[in-house]
């Protein structure tokens, strides 16, 4: 009877619609009465005019108001000092998307949005979460970095409405696809744009050789070893293959000056995934396209910086020969094994259920001989232990198990070209963001979130849809 009272899906389209109007003359007003009293920001009214249609338009078409929302994202995945406007206000978009997403699919629609153990792990991750910010004042954490703790962690929400976009939606993956390729190309290009303007401020040669940018290796990574995956089983024509060799060799550049082992050894961990999986003639193209890449970008890096390319590539076999003694002489990596045994001594007194969201630990650091009072652990599972337990940790890791084996099976089942490609581009990725996660705190920030999310989000859609034909 109580689900018999709700009111209609289109009668709440109907009064949403009502309200959006309600809050854009609302808004218009304020902003004449603010231009009135201050006029300098009159030149607001524009920017609302703009974002008021654009928003009622996107509400109409759903699949667009996704792919506009996810890379809206790009601009909360910064990591500059302080919250920006811009992070703050697209913080509230995704949040207020999230929210009335859930109300209308799960509350007025009536949808059944949990249909596998892995939509369960997804769900209770979600919950168990929003449960702990909710203790916060019990567990002696500070409101502001639980907060934004509990907000990277709710990105891992989009995993349902990227689902059910892939299974419910005719051209929801290719949309979802052009949606994440146009956010790896947008990071990619800052990447770039950052690093260049770091050369041109350098004042030594050891600046130049030194300069890294690692801002966004994650998602470089994720181009990368999707872009080889296409490159080998959907690409088609020269232009195609040519289009993604090109992005293959961009993210390469990009991970590249980020000057993370940790990152490296994932991509290589990825790759070597990708050379078990793959048959002898794409093992031949891989090999191939990896030299072609290379090639390419040692003749573009000696033609944009000159003599400056030198030291670049010195500094790389510089990074790349302290792998092997990075465990014993590296003062940063050997700091975080410290770290990792403070934060094992207090995970032992609330294993269960962890110590919470926002709750800090004092760790005496070896690089700058103080004690430091901290949130962030450089290990994602050892973090998801500290803060959620083994609750957490086991639902972690059960959905990173579970979307590895599904991504397993499809890539094993008929389907078309494009399927199988998204399907292997996440059994290659999977691995190599596992392996980065083990020296970075990955479910701490939104980008590691997003990151981890996406492989999860991409084969439970696709066995959805597979099941559904």
């Amino acid at each position: 009877m109580a689900a018999d009272a709700l009111p209609s899906v289109e009668s709440v389209r109907r009064w949403g619609e009502r309200l959006l109007g309600a809050f854009l003359v609302l808004g218009l007003g304020s902003i004449f009465a603010l231009g009135w009293a201050a006029p300098t920001f009159i030149v607001l009214l524009p920017l609302v005019l703009i974002a008021g249609g654009a928003l009622a338009v996107l509400v109409r078409h759903p699949l667009a108001h996704l792919s506009v929302v996810l890379v809206a994202l790009v601009f909360v995945l910064q990591k500059e000092e302080g919250v920006q406007i811009t992070e703050a206000l697209c913080g509230v978009y995704y949040l207020s998307y999230l929210g009335s997403w859930f109300v209308y699919h799960a509350v007025l629609g009536r949808e059944r949005l949990l249909r596998t153990p892995l939509d369960c792990a997804v769900a209770l991750l979600l919950v168990f979460g929003t449960a702990s910010l909710v203790l916060v004042p019990f567990t002696g954490g500070l409101p502001g970095p639980a907060v934004r703790q509990w907000m990277a962690l709710v990105l891992f929400a989009f995993y349902f409405p990227i689902k059910e976009a892939l299974v419910r939606e005719r051209y929801g993956v290719h949309v979802m696809l052009g949606t994440l390729a146009l956010i790896v190309l947008i990071l990619a290009l800052q990447t770039f744009y950052n690093y260049a303007t770091d050369l041109r401020e350098a004042e030594h040669l050891w600046q130049i050789a030194n300069n890294r940018e690692r801002e966004h290796e994650r998602f470089l990574m994720i181009g990368l070893l999707g872009s080889l995956v296409f490159l080998l089983y959907f690409a088609r024509t020269l232009r195609g293959q040519v289009v993604a060799l090109v992005f293959a060799a961009a993210s390469f550049a990009g991970v590249a000056v980020g000057l993370s082992r940790a990152v490296w050894l994932a991509v290589a961990a990825g790759l070597g995934v990708l050379f078990l999986i793959v048959e002898g003639k794409q093992r031949v193209r891989l090999v191939a396209a990896g030299a072609l890449g290379v090639g390419a970008l040692l003749a573009v890096g000696t033609l944009l910086l000159g003599d400056a390319f030198s030291l670049v590539i010195q500094g790389l076999a510089e990074r790349f020969s302290t792998i092997g003694s990075a465990g014993s002489k590296d003062v940063s990596l050997i700091n975080r094994f410290y770290e990792w045994r403070t934060a094992l001594e207090l995970i032992a007194e609330s294993p269960i259920i962890g110590r919470g969201l926002g709750v800090p630990f004092d760790n005496y650091t070896l690089i700058y001989y103080v004690t430091e009072n901290k949130f962030h652990i450089h290990n994602a599972f050892l973090g998801m232990l500290y803060r959620h337990g083994i609750v957490g940790l086991g639902l972690f890791v059960f959905i990173l198990v579970a979307t590895f084996g599904l991504g397993v099976r499809l890539t094993r089942r008929q389907s078309s070209r494009l399927e199988y490609a998204l399907a292997l581009t996440a059994v290659t990725v999977l691995p190599a963001l596992c392996v980065a996660a083990l020296t970075e705190g990955m479910m701490m920030d939104t980008g590691g979130v997003f990151a981890l999310m996406l492989p999860a989000a991409f084969v439970s859609g696709l066995g959805q849809r597979h099941r559904h034909g």
